[in-house]
């Protein structure tokens, strides 16, 4: 009895081992006979389990490739099914698929032999752009990194065809970038830039009250950001080295390597010396290390190419005035600003705190009067008045437009104690009271 048992049991083994020939098979005719995708899905998902049980060296190769070639071909066809309940035969069809053909590929070149050889690798260009359809969905969707790994798939799927595939690198690096992957995006970039990558930019402005230029993966993308309102002004230009250079620079700013971005602001300058974001980023940092000089230089070239950039005529307005101390020159880039933006806080305070340095720097002149120049001191005291009321109207129209602007307050205050309009000063005492 033990004998038969175990001859049973032998038996039932063999019959195993050779099962997935015949189902193999049953999946084969089901998807290209009668097209009946599930019941292929049924034959290729058995066959699947009863190879998991085994080694694939002992597997016959034709059954082995034979296997790989139809699970990828199944699973792509159902990703791309319009029928939903086939669709939800395989959750994760587009990736399974992927993996099928690429073992495909790698076991029959390993073997030397072409049976589906060319037939998987013929398959290649649309499982790549299915990843990148599906890439480009999920970046719509905020879902980035997921956005970034299905980019990487497209790419790496072109590139066993031989094709490099840039643009894929490019919407990489800027996913990377979005899930703070620096060393990754880093890493492209890098690479983009020693291929010597052109491309195609898709960009709009944000809406907000300081414009941001921002970069979209493709016009979809574009369009779709433009029309939910926060982006406008959507332009399509067929040169992102610039832009490469600008974004390799801010990562390492983000990493706190000051030197490296330096270098790429500098490189991207001597060859790109027209662009517009570069000649920003490079004026911060002149900024940031106090050279006006330089800033003075290239704000006048930013101005150049963006005139009705209200915020670069106050940066300039504001280094002429607390740095290099031309007045009459900061005040007329201050009304070059307010022509543009009437309601610009800024400009206006600054306006009006000219005048209350102005009346202040008085005080000293004032106090070293010989005790009887009384005529000398009149005209002083009559002088410095003036240029308080000056700064009166400046202050309140400031006051106007942002009724909560600490500075504001404290120096409309002061104004109107020097006035002696003293009501009004303790009712801007009370204001400061209610803000703290």
């Amino acid at each position: 009895m033990k004998r038969l048992s175990l001859v049973i049991t032998l038996l039932a083994g063999f019959q195993m081992m050779a099962q997935e020939g015949p189902t193999i098979s049953s999946a084969v005719i089901a998807m290209d006979r009668t097209n009946d995708i599930p019941a292929a899905k049924r034959y290729i998902d058995e066959a699947a389990k009863i190879l998991s049980t085994k080694d694939m060296s002992t597997v016959k190769w034709k059954n082995a490739a034979k296997f790989y070639y139809y699970q990828g071909l199944i699973n792509l066809r159902i990703y791309q099914s319009k029928d939903e309940a086939i669709k939800a035969l395989e959750p994760n069809a587009l990736d399974i698929s992927a993996e099928s053909f690429a073992k495909s590929i790698e076991f029959e070149t390993a073997k030397g032999k072409n049976k589906f050889l060319d037939r998987s690798k013929q398959q290649i260009p649309q499982l790549a752009r299915e990843f990148n359809i599906r890439g480009m969905t999920k970046d719509d969707n905020e879902d980035h990194l997921g956005a970034y790994k299905d980019f990487q798939k497209t790419y790496e799927l072109y590139m066993t065809t031989g094709r490099l595939d840039t643009g894929m690198l490019y919407n990489m690096a800027i996913m990377a970038q979005l899930v703070e992957m620096y060393d990754k995006a880093i890493e492209i970039n890098e690479r983009l830039i020693e291929y010597g990558y052109k491309g195609v930019e898709f960009s709009a402005t944000t809406t907000g009250e300081k414009p941001e230029k921002a970069v979209f993966n493709s016009k979809k993308h574009m369009d779709g950001m433009v029309a939910s309102g926060r982006y406008k002004d959507p332009k399509i230009t067929g040169d992102s080295r610039a832009n490469i250079y600008l974004a390799t620079a801010s990562l390492y700013r983000k990493k706190g390597d000051t030197a490296t971005y330096d270098k790429y602001i500098k490189e991207g300058r001597i060859k790109f010396p027209e662009n517009e974001a570069i000649i920003r980023a490079e004026l911060q940092k002149f900024l940031e290390t106090k050279e006006f000089d330089k800033a003075m230089v290239n704000l006048d070239l930013a101005i150049s190419k963006d005139p009705k950039s209200h915020s670069l005529l106050y940066i300039k307005g504001n280094i002429l005035q607390t740095t290099i101390g031309d007045l009459e020159a900061a005040v007329v880039a201050y009304d070059k600003a307010l022509a543009l933006k009437p309601d610009y806080l800024d400009p206006i305070y600054m306006k009006g705190l000219m005048h209350v340095n102005a009346a202040n720097g008085l005080t000293k002149e004032i106090n070293d009067l010989p005790f009887n120049a009384n005529k000398k001191f009149k005209e002083l005291k009559a002088k410095q008045k003036g240029e308080f009321e000056k700064a009166l109207p400046l202050f309140e129209k400031a006051h106007e437009i942002d009724p909560k602007d600490r500075q504001t307050l404290i120096a409309l205050k002061e104004v109107y104690y020097k006035l002696l309009m003293l009501e009004k000063g303790q009712a801007i005492d009370k204001k400061l009271a209610e803000l703290e």
